[in-house]
């Protein structure tokens, strides 16, 4: 299949569309006219895909191990970077690739540590896991939240994190005179909701 994005050709395997792709695959499998032409047959008919940068297609693609999963002799594979990944998932989400997205996810995931980064990231692309890692940190912090956590994420986002913050406190004083719980296991089992609420 040959696809067109911003201006460069790409040739590739029609079977790595129809396979990873639910909107490409319904595509290919509609058969054209006879005595006519599909796009994507040919250098003269490509197929274009708008609204993305080639850059962004080859990091997608290498997300994807092609070509890079045939490397040559001797050569070895540079780990994708935060900004690889991060354009993988833009368009793993936009084409519904949901193999690709959780490998993206997962990958991005042990690149960001951080709890600001985390929070961020899963508000933007809509990743539960990203946010209740992030929040579970923040909660967690033995110095609190500070000024500069809230600079980036704004008081919105702030104030929902003090009142997380708030009732996990009060329910390990309650349960502090009970048995004994870890402080994840109270966070995961009691404070989850709030955070995805």
């Amino acid at each position: 299949i040959l696809l067109q994005v911003e201006g460069t050709l790409f040739k590739l395997p029609r079977y790595l569309f129809k396979e990873s792709l639910d909107i490409f695959r319904d595509m290919f499998s509609l058969p054209a006219p006879e005595g006519t032409s599909y796009d994507g047959c040919s250098d003269e008919q490509p197929l274009f895909l708008e609204g993305v940068h080639k850059e962004d297609f080859r990091r997608l693609l290498k997300a994807m191990k092609f070509p890079a999963k045939f490397p040559a002799s001797g050569s070895s594979e540079e780990p994708m970077s935060w900004n690889e990944w991060a354009s993988a998932l833009e368009l793993s989400c936009m084409w519904q690739m949901t193999k690709v997205r959780e490998m993206a996810v997962q990958e991005l995931l042990q690149l960001h540590k951080q709890a600001v980064e985390r929070i961020q990231l899963g508000t933007e692309f809509q990743v539960d896991s990203w946010l209740l890692e992030g929040y579970k940190q923040l909660v967690l912090k033995k110095d609190g939240i500070l000024a500069e956590d809230e600079e980036h994420l704004g008081w919105k986002t702030t104030s929902k994190l003090f009142r997380i913050r708030d009732a996990y406190l009060l329910q390990m004083q309650y349960l502090r005179g009970y048995y004994s719980h870890s402080q994840v296991g109270v966070f995961d089992y009691i404070v989850t909701p709030l955070v995805l609420r």
